[in-house]
């Protein structure tokens, strides 16, 4: 081997190579400091969209070229037996340092997200809502033009039993009054979910209770085995006969109109 080859090789792996490039990678970390709390010295004269961009395609530079340049002074400083402890510290030290930042903010970024999400969860549960179930459409169109006359409902939610089967947590801890129909017999619909008021009533059993349930029945008295299971459970339950074709505008109306009169305002006339 001639002193041509190893002269580079030499020089490459010496003591000042491994100084000049940690210094390098220390240059691009203080670099990247300086940009992340000062970030208006970058983008003078754009919009926000093209001020944040450049703030980070540059820290993307810093941060990759410091990562790089470390990750070549630690190599060439831990292969070279000829120098010293410190300067191998000193040449992990910057991709030490941009390891352990990429960790920290992936970190904070998923406690962050954590905490938007959990934030969005107990906003949308502060949202009142009235739901309604029923296997038929017509039924919770008529319960919901009744309430909707009288209440101002920031929601109101109409669901099929099964459909609410899947969506329990979505909706139940919100309701200020569930209206249910106790009559609906077990069949599936063309969607090819179950619709069974035993179901519904299994469902909001296994339930925290939220707002009272009104449970409506041509037959009172058949649905009484609903009421006593959803009362062990907790729920305050209303039995109201359904009869004659204005129900849903007098005997419906006025038994929620009760129920609702701790909870919910209604419409100024």
């Amino acid at each position: 081997m001639t002193l041509a080859m190893v002269a580079p090789r030499a020089l490459a792996a010496g003591t000042t190579t491994i100084w000049v490039l940690s210094c390098l990678a220390f240059v691009c970390i203080g670099l990247a400091v300086i940009v992340m709390k000062n970030p208006t010295l970058l983008g003078t004269g754009q919009d926000a969209a093209g001020k944040a961009m450049t703030v980070g395609f540059t820290m993307l530079l810093l941060t990759g070229g410091a990562l790089v340049l470390g990750l070549v002074a630690a190599v060439l400083a831990w292969r070279n037996d000829g120098v010293t402890m410190a300067t191998r510290i000193v040449a992990t030290t910057p991709p030490a340092l941009v390891g352990l930042a990429l960790a920290i903010g992936f970190v904070v970024s998923q406690l962050e997200a954590a905490r938007r999400t959990e934030a969005e969860h107990a906003a949308k549960m502060a949202i009142p809502i009235f739901l309604l179930v029923d296997d038929r459409d017509e039924n919770l169109t008529a319960m919901y033009d009744a309430l909707n006359s009288r209440y101002p409902v920031t929601e109101m939610q109409l669901r099929k039993p099964g459909v609410l089967h899947w969506q329990l947590g979505q909706f139940v801890p919100r309701a200020r009054i569930l209206c249910v129909n106790a009559d609906v017999p077990p069949q599936v619909d063309e969607a090819g979910l179950t619709n069974d008021s035993r179901m519904i009533v299994d469902d909001l059993s296994r339930c925290k209770p939220s707002g009272p349930i009104l449970l409506f029945s041509r037959d009172p008295a058949q649905a009484q085995p609903h009421a006593q299971k959803l009362t062990a459970a907790g729920w305050k339950v209303h039995v109201v006969a359904r009869t004659g074709d204005d129900w849903f505008t007098t005997g419906f109306l006025t038994s929620a109109s009760e129920i609702l009169k701790d909870y919910v305002e209604p419409k100024r006339p």
